[in-house]
């Protein structure tokens, strides 16, 4: 199985994070893509806390088994 990671802030995720992994799908690249949201130590302005940006990837990939989401960027 061919396991694509996709890394961001997603602050907030939105359609094109999961187009562009339902496209590596579509073509082959990848089975399965899971995302890893950024930590909060990111030097970004503004940034959701991590459990809300998990919360908002997890309701994105909620409905499609190929996609995933990873806590392993989680700072607590």
């Amino acid at each position: 199985m061919k396991i694509g990671i996709f890394g961001g802030s997603f602050n907030p995720p939105h359609n094109m994070h999961e187009n562009i992994a339902l496209n590596l799908i579509a073509n082959g690249y990848v089975d399965k893509v899971i995302y890893v949201p950024t930590g909060d130590n990111y030097n970004k302005k503004c940034l959701v806390s991590f459990c809300d940006r998990y919360e908002m990837v997890l309701l994105m990939t909620n409905n499609n088994p190929n996609l995933e989401i990873s806590s392993i960027g989680n700072n607590d």
